[in-house]
């Protein structure tokens, strides 16, 4: 008698269902010296045309460098928190250029216990020069919709850090970063808000709705391990990250 799964007999073997996508954990980041190395990634980013996304709580009180993706001193792309202003931002430094877009102004992002995401799409001057950002799914609270006049990226990348930047190690991440997220072409607005899902995070690594861009995504960290010192990249890249310094996970999510 044939039976399904039977290979031996000559039944039809039913493909493996997906695992079900899970969001435990995210990295807590003490405002130390703790960060994740994950330089291995860096070479596959493009610095001219691309999108980032994460998903950030702050606690501390000081500035925060959350990530880094570099060349040299001219041709970065970053994202960090401003005290000073209460604000987030959102960079990108091409060929000397520097141009940012500011998030949430108004709404004191730091100390407000609440998860939020963050959302970066760039062209570099070789293109539209335009960066594109988003908190929590849209553009209300971003000062200005469309940033302009952007330079031309050069080089490779063979830096990349989520926690702290090089240049600036006396101000590291405070708080906690979730599911961290870059593609090689820029998403729409409408991917933008798919992948807010109301606040709810979803699977990068599938299309769903209006969320078309998983074959473009280049890196995807979920820090879903829960123990050791590897995060592991769940794009077809495979480019796992290292926590260094003691970088801890924690059950908190969005």
């Amino acid at each position: 008698m044939l039976g399904l799964g039977n290979t031996l007999s000559g039944g039809i073997v039913p493909a493996a269902a997906a695992a079900p996508f899970t969001d435990g954990y995210s990295l807590l980041f003490d405002g130390s010296n703790d960060y994740v190395d994950i330089d291995s990634a860096a070479g596959v980013v493009n610095g001219a045309t691309g999108s980032i996304s994460y998903w950030v709580k702050f606690i501390g009180e000081a500035s925060n460098y959350i990530w880094e993706i570099k060349v040299d001193s001219s041709n970065i792309l970053y994202g960090a928190y401003n005290t000073y202003g209460e604000y987030a931002w959102a960079a990108v430094l091409a060929g000397g250029v520097f141009k940012s877009s500011n998030l949430g102004i108004s709404l004191e992002l730091q100390g407000d216990d609440e998860w939020h995401h963050i959302v970066m799409t760039w062209i570099d001057g070789s293109g539209d020069g335009e960066l594109i950002c988003y908190l929590d799914g849209d553009q209300d609270d971003v000062q200005t919709k469309t940033i302009t006049g952007l330079g031309t990226f050069s080089g490779t990348p063979s830096t990349f850090k989520i926690g702290r930047l090089d240049a600036h190690p006396y101000s590291p991440m405070e708080g906690n970063i979730n599911d961290f997220a870059v593609w090689s072409s820029m998403l729409t607005a409408n991917e933008v808000a798919a992948i807010y899902n109301s606040g709810t995070p979803i699977d990068l690594a599938t299309d769903s709705g209006n969320y078309v861009s998983s074959g473009d995504l280049v890196g995807y960290w979920k820090f879903e391990e829960n123990t050791g010192t590897t995060v592991a990249d769940s794009s077809t890249n495979s480019n796992d990250g290292t926590l260094v310094n003691g970088t801890a996970f924690e059950a908190e999510t969005p």
